[in-house]
């Protein structure tokens, strides 16, 4: 049985990416992330800790955009931020 979601490992991966690839600030924060690293495992890291820590937020009144985010992905512990990381790395 396939279990991929448009190329990903399940949809709150994709969503996730699509998320950080398709909003601006979003995206640039992950890009500063991305260069900064050393290899996918660093980046992999760093990117989940920069989602958690935005996760962490919600209590702080973010931007509405970012509680819509962790809505349209769902389960967090889904995300295979790994996947996400390689796929940026050209290891995929």
């Amino acid at each position: 049985m396939e279990t991929k979601y448009n190329g990903w490992e399940n949809r709150e991966t994709w969503v996730c990416q699509m998320w950080l690839n398709n909003d601006e600030p979003l995206y640039r924060a992950k890009e500063v992330l991305r260069k900064s690293a050393k290899s996918w495992i660093e980046y992999s890291d760093a990117l989940k800790d920069f989602v958690l820590s935005l996760h962490g937020d919600l209590e702080n009144n973010p931007p509405l955009k970012i509680i819509r985010m962790f809505s349209d992905i769902g389960s967090l512990h889904r995300v295979n931020f790994d996947e996400i990381a390689k796929s940026e790395f050209g290891e995929v």
